[in-house]
């Protein structure tokens, strides 16, 4: 039997950081462009962001 790795998995978990991150900034402009965002708001994109 032989033994896999993957030699970039670091490399993908800061990619998807940065995603999510991404992800997160937009999703607050939007929301705080559109003239929508409260603190719940804010906080449920918070917590959403990087799920």
């Amino acid at each position: 039997m032989q033994h896999s790795e993957d030699h970039r998995w670091s490399k993908d978990v800061y990619a998807s950081a940065r995603c999510a991150g991404a992800l997160l900034a937009l999703l607050l402009l939007i929301d705080c462009g559109s003239g929508t965002l409260t603190w719940w708001r804010g906080t449920l994109w918070t917590a959403l962001g990087p799920v």
